[in-house]
């Protein structure tokens, strides 16, 4: 069904589009909006407008304003992970004997290669 705009339908929209401008640490600059608006309106009477459009459509829309103010909301961000740990600098068991048997073994062929058989 094609969205039916009417003033209500306007000034919500306009009222989200602030919201999420809000959320975003976006200031108004509602001095700006009132020089546009005319010599009639001020910044004052700007802002005011503002929150009495907020009010209407909370009264007009209460579930709207709900969903819209969730959706709008940063997801949470994680929290960073343990430090890994750093591996440990002594050695098993098993890598101590292999290391002294090839010693042995090397030790072994060295005083071979010394001793001729002539």
């Amino acid at each position: 069904m094609p969205m039916n705009w009417t003033p209500e339908a306007d000034a919500q929209l306009l009222l989200l589009i602030i919201d999420q401008l809000k959320a975003a640490s976006f200031n108004l600059d509602t001095e700006a909006i009132a020089f546009g608006m005319g010599p009639k309106c001020n910044k004052r009477a700007i802002q005011h407008r503002i929150n009495t459009l907020r009010k209407l459509n909370e009264e007009a829309h209460p579930a709207s304003t709900e969903e819209a103010s969730e959706a709008t909301s940063s997801p949470m961000k994680r929290k960073p992970g343990r430090p890994r740990n750093t591996p440990n600098k002594k050695k098993t068991k098993a890598q101590d004997t292999t290391e002294e048997d090839e010693e042995v073994l090397l030790g072994v062929v060295v005083q071979g290669d010394h001793h001729d058989g002539n």
